[in-house]
């Protein structure tokens, strides 16, 4: 049957369909809203089952695993630390209660402080150097900036202030940017 799905469905990041072949159940994720979603692929009609599925780490939604129980009449998820099974008629979120009894052997928790200086330090480590197609420039990342400097024996700069981290840089093939 053709089906009319909403933005909900736009939405979609992962899904799964009942054994009996009568509901799709999928994970919508629409800015920091993330939905359970049912959809009676008999009826046609849609049900949020729960909201807020993954508040704290939203990328963790494309990890965010559910299933239908065998009969097709519940699913099981896991998500704001709790096992729920919710009932797929009536929408009905029930806690799974759940403890363990763990026994973890650890090691002495090993704590290093390490002085950090603001003067000018020598840099030892960098990625991703790559030099321009003349051979006059070279660019590189260090320190989580994108730095560039001319051949062979200039200083190297950071090439663009920015607030958030730059990673591998790369010249155009004509070497002009």
């Amino acid at each position: 049957k053709d089906s009319v799905l909403s933005a909900e469905m736009k939405r979609f990041v992962s899904g799964r369909i009942s054994s009996n072949g009568h509901f799709l159940a999928f994970l919508s994720a629409s800015g920091k809203i993330r939905r359970l979603i049912l959809l009676d692929l008999i009826t046609d009609t849609e049900s949020i089952l729960a909201t807020s599925v993954c508040e704290n780490k939203p990328s963790y939604i494309e990890k965010l695993s559910f299933a239908f129980s065998p009969d097709s009449k519940s699913i099981f998820i896991a998500y704001k630390g709790h096992i729920h099974r919710i009932n797929v008629e009536s929408g009905k979120n029930q806690i799974i209660p759940f403890t363990a009894n763990v026994h973890v052997d650890m090691a002495r928790l090993n704590y290093h402080t390490f002085p950090v200086s603001q003067d000018v330090f020598r840099v030892r480590y960098t990625r991703s150097a790559n030099a321009s197609p003349g051979g006059k420039h070279l660019v590189f990342s260090a320190l989580d900036k994108i730095y560039m400097m001319d051949l062979p024996n200039s200083e190297p700069h950071v090439l663009a202030a920015q607030p958030i981290n730059q990673f591998q840089p790369v010249f155009s093939p004509d070497g002009r940017w």
